[in-house]
């Protein structure tokens, strides 16, 4: 998944940037979501989390998982 941003309302414009990278893995059998969250400079510079996270597979939240499991599914039918 990737995540874009314009960086100013000011200039309408401009086209939204990327600004942040995560993967992400559903395994359906258990119902659990994964997002792994690359250790890249891109990512460092929009959100930084700390030691021992980035460059990682993390177990996805419920919330995480139910707001991207049916944007997943609408993706793969456009």
């Amino acid at each position: 998944m990737s995540f874009y941003t314009r960086y100013s309302d000011s200039l309408p414009d401009e086209p939204p940037a990327l600004v942040y990278v995560v993967s992400y893995a559903y395994d359906a059998s258990t119902r659990q979501g994964y997002v792994y969250l690359p250790d890249s400079q891109l990512n460092k510079r929009s959100i930084w989390h700390g030691h021992g996270f980035e460059g990682n597979w993390l177990r996805a939240t419920n919330a995480w998982r139910d707001v991207v499991t049916p944007l997943l599914a609408k993706a793969k039918t456009e």
